[in-house]
């Protein structure tokens, strides 16, 4: 991230999906999760997962996928994975708002 970009305000709901879309995150493998497992995972409900979703795919930090396979080729649905900017700001903790004091990170002090 540039040092003159304005860090991206997430709500709550983004802030818990992105870390858990940028923890998986393989670069240029994606790592694509469908609604259900992040729900599970964030235990948000999955209403809220798609909202959280769709806008962090506006903001330019996760990304849609159709069409997925899995590792014997069989189709496996769509999904959603972090973009190399979603990762990089989620890795610097650059995002701002009451939601990001409350989310921390598996590796974190706090």
């Amino acid at each position: 991230m540039h040092s003159k970009e304005k860090a991206p305000k997430l709500n709550y709901a983004e802030a818990l999906v992105l870390k858990f879309l940028a923890e998986r995150w393989h670069g240029y493998e994606g790592g694509f999760y469908s609604f259900d497992p992040i729900a599970k995972e964030t235990k948000l409900y999955r209403v809220t997962v798609r909202r959280a979703c769709r806008s962090l795919t506006r903001k330019g930090l996760a990304e849609f996928s159709a069409g997925l396979t899995n590792t014997d080729g069989d189709f496996a649905g769509a999904g959603y994975s972090a973009t190399k900017r979603g990762h990089s700001i989620w890795s610097a903790r650059a995002v701002t708002g009451a939601a990001h004091d409350d989310i921390r990170s598996d590796d974190s002090d706090g």
